[in-house]
């Protein structure tokens, strides 16, 4: 059995899973394959499990080092601890905030490919068969 793709997943799990790749091990590239760690720590979430959240984050950094092509994630958060640490950042570049944070709406969950039902709940968009041709 391969990978699971977010667009399988339920709304709540596809959301956790949204915010457990852009927030809590962020990555680039494809956003719709769900890592084998991704869909634990959903998992965990949905069924109460405790987890050591700062381990998989140390161990995420770790991972991040060892690779020739990924970054180390956590800029801000990594900035803050270094200014309340005293260390000296004067040599750094500044960079710009954020002006725009994802947001889950109605919106949102329509490009993940859900709808609202009458009844206010949210479930997978139907699979629309291929038009007819006319003639």
């Amino acid at each position: 059995m391969g990978k699971p793709s977010a667009h399988s997943l339920t709304v709540t799990s596809r959301v956790l899973h949204h915010m457990v790749y852009s927030i809590l091990l962020p990555r680039g590239g494809h956003r719709d394959e769900v890592s084998y760690l991704e869909a634990f720590i959903v998992d965990s979430i949905l069924t109460g499990r405790r987890i050591h959240v700062g381990y998989l984050m140390m161990m995420h950094m770790i991972s991040c080092c060892e690779s020739k092509t990924r970054v180390l994630p956590y800029g801000r958060f990594l900035t803050r601890v270094f200014k309340d640490a005293e260390v000296d950042l004067s040599r750094e570049t500044d960079f710009e905030a954020p002006t725009t944070y994802d947001t889950y709406d109605e919106q949102s969950l329509g490009r993940m490919k859900f709808e609202k039902a009458p009844d206010g709940s949210w479930s997978k968009r139907a699979e629309r068969p291929p038009a007819q041709g006319q003639g």
